[in-house]
């Protein structure tokens, strides 16, 4: 099984350009969403104690579309 997730190298590089929003098409579970991550939005208050945010609380934060 391969894990997901996004680290602070991502978030950083995000930040820096916080007018883009950014659309993740993921398999979770089998399932293919769609997670769309607005512009602007602090993905910092969702990192984890390990420093990473993993898909399964994306989807949760974002309610994606299920493709």
């Amino acid at each position: 099984m391969t894990f997901i997730f996004i680290d602070e190298t991502i978030i950083n590089a995000l930040a820096a350009r916080n007018d883009v929003s950014v659309n993740l098409t993921v398999n979770y579970m089998g399932v293919p969403f769609i997670i769309n991550i607005p512009a602007g939005y602090n993905l910092r208050a969702l990192l984890g104690a390990d420093g990473r945010i993993d898909f399964a609380k994306l989807i949760a934060t974002f309610n994606p579309t299920a493709k």
